[in-house]
């Protein structure tokens, strides 16, 4: 099982206390992540617990309220502050919105170094971790099948990889706005509308991994993939172990990967 925030909470040696976002402390956490970015949602994929001393907490309250939106909606495990360093003061606004979300937010004692943290979350999800390495396998496995024959559709690999993952799977170009595969699937409004919004905040050459897009689902992730044409496979449901695994798929597949051209 996953280690969860209560988990964490609970262990005396951790020397952490919560402040807000009691409704959300049994949210699994993936991973213990350190940043110190306002916004580091580009750079996870859900379910990680952010540590922080505080550098990229905003000073003011409707500044800090947006941040923790932010990570709410990204759908982070919750957020650890190192007590005694270079946090500003945490507004009640700040721990309404954490409550209001079911986002915990924690403070943990400055003599606890957060590599302790890292390393509780990381023994603890190990068995986690062996799962995801499986399903890994099992996607990469399907990859393999379809690079070296023509026999196995492109659809048919996007429904092998669903049944792995056990979530929805369809590929998007957002050039024109449609689906690409399975082809006779529907573009939903929501979805166009929320990519174009979240690509427009990226360079077309500084697009990260994992797009978050909260506004069509609560779990529903567009990771880019290998084509000659910009295309984004979109992952709806399955759980954080599930999308963690179709994003490390995305980033090292080779051009030559069975991802379809979306032209």
């Amino acid at each position: 099982m996953v280690i969860t925030v209560r988990d964490l909470l609970e262990r005396p040696d951790l020397r952490t206390r919560l402040i807000a976002g009691e409704s959300g402390i049994d949210r699994p956490v993936t991973w213990a992540h350190v940043c110190e970015l306002e916004d580091p949602t580009a750079w996870l994929a859900g379910g990680e617990l952010v540590m922080t001393v505080g550098i990229g907490i905003p000073r003011d309250p409707a500044s800090q309220v947006a941040y923790i939106e932010r990570l709410a909606k990204a759908q982070l495990s919750g957020v650890m502050i190192c007590e005694g360093m270079r946090a500003p003061e945490l507004s009640d606004a700040m721990l309404e919105a954490a409550d209001r979300w079911g986002l915990p937010v924690m403070l943990t004692a400055y003599e606890v170094p957060f590599v302790a943290v890292s390393r509780v979350v990381a023994d603890a999800n190990l068995q986690e971790e062996h799962a995801r390495l499986r399903r890994t396998l099992q996607v990469y496995e399907v990859a393999r099948l379809v690079v070296h024959s023509s026999k196995l559709p492109a659809s048919d690999f996007i429904a092998r990889l669903e049944r792995i993952v056990d979530g929805r799977l369809i590929v998007v170009d957002p050039a024109v706005g449609r689906v690409v595969l399975p082809p006779e699937a529907p573009m939903p409004s929501s979805l166009g509308r929320a990519l174009r919004v979240a690509l427009e905040r990226y360079p077309s050459d500084h697009v990260p991994a994992v797009i978050q897009l909260p506004e069509v689902g609560p779990s529903t992730i567009a990771l880019a993939v290998p084509a000659r044409r910009r295309a984004f496979l979109v992952v709806s449901g399955g759980g954080v172990t599930e999308r963690l695994t179709m994003s490390s798929c995305c980033a090292t597949s080779p051009r030559s990967s069975p991802w379809p051209s979306s032209g």
